[in-house]
């Protein structure tokens, strides 16, 4: 049959005689589409070995040096965190003149499925996450139930039910947060992370997440002392990847406004 453009034809089923046919082949798919780049976090800490001894106003410990690569190791985690949020994929390369790190791609390298921008940087409504779960649902039937965001995107959202509050006269306790929705395809939690970009919601299912370690480069903490100096010196070091297998199911909105005042506070 002839079927205009962009026509959407859905197949139900494969037509077979009843003579003793053969069987079709199915289609298939080799090889991995997704892909990704490792990439090594890692911090030093030198201390003249004096220093290491000597107590102050910071670190009274038996050993500061420890204390201080500890702390190394505490700030590179979020390092890793900021990847994950910020991160693009680069492929390393040695090439003289032209010399890079690898680097990891972190989320927004992968979500790109299901996107809504909002167009004219108006505001956010609810009925954009009901219309962007809603065109995941349709397809899978399944989709990421937490909604990750900025506080001040956090803040818009909380606003966008507040004019509509009402208290009683016996009240004596205010809350104005909206911390979970529920429209037809399900219900979604809000979650806030201090490191996401202001006017982004990432619909995420944290068990789509596939953390890949370089082999022999889980975190440790290295000697890294030079014998032919008077310092002690210590590091910490990994080198690790992600994927994102189930990003169809997880979703993504844009490209709304970010100031507060174009969202109602209501009477209160």
């Amino acid at each position: 049959a002839n079927h205009a453009s962009e026509t959407r034809v859905d197949i139900i089923g494969t037509a077979t005689t009843l003579d003793g046919p053969t069987y079709y082949n199915s289609p298939t798919i080799y090889g991995d589409f997704a892909y990704n780049h490792p990439q090594r976090f890692q911090g030093q800490i030198t201390m003249d070995e004096m220093a290491v001894e000597t107590p102050d106003w910071e670190y009274d410990g038996e050993n500061k040096l420890l204390e201080m690569i500890s702390n190394e190791a505490k700030y590179k985690k979020i390092m890793v965190n900021k990847a994950i949020i910020h991160g693009l994929r680069q492929e390393g390369t040695l090439a003289s003149g032209a010399t890079r790190p690898s680097l990891m791609g972190g989320i927004p390298q992968y979500l790109t499925t299901n996107v809504r921008t909002i167009t004219g940087n108006a505001p956010l409504s609810i009925y954009d996450i009901e219309a962007i779960t809603g065109t995941v649902w349709s397809t899978y039937r399944r989709m990421a139930r937490k909604l990750v965001m900025s506080q001040n995107t956090k803040f818009a959202m909380n606003r966008l039910i507040n004019p509509y509050r009402q208290g009683t006269l016996v009240d004596n306790r205010v809350r104005l947060t909206l911390d979970s929705i529920e429209i037809e395809p399900g219900e979604f939690t809000c979650l806030m992370d201090p490191y996401m970009p202001d006017g982004e919601i990432w619909g995420l299912d944290f068990d789509g997440f596939e953390w890949l370690t370089y082999k022999n480069h889980d975190w440790q903490v290295r000697d890294t002392k030079d014998p032919t100096t008077m310092a002690d010196a210590r590091a910490v070091v990994g080198a690790f990847s992600m994927l994102m297998p189930k990003e169809p199911l997880m979703f993504r909105i844009t490209g709304f406004s970010t100031t507060l005042t174009d969202y109602p506070l209501g009477t209160f």
